[in-house]
Order: C-alpha cells, then structure tokens, then sequence
C-alpha cells in the first residue's frame, strides 16, 4: 500500500492525471451502465447541435443525491454521448479529493472525470482539447433534494462563467427531469445539518430509496440539453459582464424548463426555483 500512495502522491502532482485525464473507452461502454440506464430509465434530449472543434462547459442541474444520471451520462457512454455530441470530448468534473481515495481514483479516472478545481479546469481548456461538465449546484444542493422539488443553487455560482469568459469557452446549460425523484430523505436532521453547514460548510442528506436503503427508485430521468451560449474571449471580465453571461445562461435554463416539463416533471410539487 505503501508504494500505491506513493504512486497517487506521483500521479496526481506529477503527471498531473486529474487534469490530463485516463480515460478508458472499455471501462466507459462496459454493459452495466446500460443495465443502470435501463432500470430507470435515463434519457437524453439535445436543444441543439454542437460543434466537435470547439470547447464547451456544460453545468448539470439539479445536482440530487449523487448525480447518477450525469455519471451514466455523461462519464460513461451508455447514451451514446460521443455519438449525440461527435467530437466533443466531456470531462465530468468532481472535488479534488476523490482523487486521493485509494481505488475509487483509479475508477474515476477510467470513466474520465477531472478536478474540478478552476486552476485544473482552465489547464484543461488551455492544454487539452476537451470540454467540462461542472455540477454546478454541488453537495449543497443535495440537501435540497426531494422528489418532485426543483430548487437549485445558481444565483452566487459566477465562477463557472468566469472560467468560462476567460477561456471564449461557449456555456451550455443541462436540466435534468427526474433524478430528485429517485430519493427520499429523512426529516428530523436539521439541527445537525445547521451545525455541519456553520463549522464544516456542507450539510448531510440523510437519504434512502427502496426497501429503505440506498437503492434509489426505478423513476424516468430525462435530461436536456440547451442552446450554447457563446461567450466572448476576456481576459479579466468585469462583475457586470460575468452577470450578463449568468442571467443569459439561468433564461436559457428557465426556456428548458417552461419547454420539458409538463412531458417531464409531470408530478412536480415545484417550478424550479433558484434558491441560492
């Protein structure tokens, strides 16, 4: 094991893995995601077409418990993404220290995520060819999470646009249907979580789904994917233009939802709601 941390402590600041990537094509299409992708099943609709020589930056909304349907989506190619967006090669960003965790790094590299650190997402832009997805709602948003309620954390999440501005990246907004509906959480935690949130800065869901464990629900997700929102090369944009590119990303976010979600969301208890 000794020789095995020595190994991540080379790779990850070395070799710099988390932003170059490992992606393995055998670990991408292996049979189980589709088995996973069947059993609720997950589904992708495209708003437009994208162009494979360019850059994007993709922001997955809402986040829900742990974001399955952006990893079966996205990460492993058991919807065909390569074959929806040809060309464009998605890098599904996670914290930087999932890449620390003995074996589940290993994973996550195969299945091509990177750090979603904005030092390593700009490396990426500037030294590769790829394109990123953020969840941009994180962990926090989790908490919010219950089925039928669409609140999501957005309004002081300006960093993405900043990334996105500095590079002339083009942003594209993703609204997924259905992933808040595949777990229920306990009540009652509120306190702790209040804690967790003043001293630690994140809060705890407390969730479970059938046979109350954590094997979510078998419900429909669907996600779409919007218009790109092209975003002009500035080197240190001002607050005033990363809100303009902020409010013009949250309309495009709001047209997905006023289009899909009397075919999507058709048990909603919410609109969607920006709740931070």
């Amino acid at each position: 094991m000794i020789i095995y941390y020595i190994w991540i402590i080379y790779d990850n600041m070395v070799n710099k893995t988390p932003i170059y990537g490992r992606k393995s094509e055998f670990v991408r299409n292996m049979k189980l995601w589709k088995l996973v992708r069947d059993y609720f099943p997950i589904r992708l609709h495209k708003s437009a077409n994208l162009d494979g020589n360019k850059q994007y930056l993709f922001g997955f909304h809402p986040h829900g418990i742990v974001s399955i349907s952006a990893n079966i989506t996205f990460a492993a190619n058991a919807l065909s993404i390569s074959n929806t967006f040809p060309g464009v090669n998605i890098r599904l960003a996670t914290i930087p220290i999932n890449f620390w965790v003995p074996f589940w790094r290993d994973y996550i590299l195969l299945i091509g995520y990177c750090d979603c650190d904005r030092k390593a997402i700009t490396s990426i832009y500037k030294k590769t060819k790829h394109s990123t997805m953020i969840v941009i709602g994180g962990a926090n948003e989790s908490n919010y999470s219950n089925p039928g309620v669409y609140k999501i954390i957005l309004k002081r999440r300006k960093g993405f646009v900043k990334i996105a501005l500095k590079n002339g990246i083009s942003l594209v907004p993703v609204l997924n249907f259905g992933e808040v509906d595949i777990f229920d959480q306990h009540k009652g935690f509120d306190t702790l979580n209040k804690y967790l949130k003043s001293y630690l800065g994140f809060r705890l869901p407390t969730f479970y789904g059938r046979l109350k464990l954590w094997i979510p629900y078998s419900k429909p997700i669907n996600i779409v994917t919007g218009i790109p929102i092209d975003c002009p090369k500035i080197e240190n944009p001002t607050n005033e233009e990363v809100q303009k590119y902020l409010d013009l990303y949250i309309a495009e976010l709001q047209r997905i939802w006023d289009n899909n979600k009397d075919l999507y969301a058709k048990n909603r208890k919410t609109e969607l709601e920006l709740v931070e």
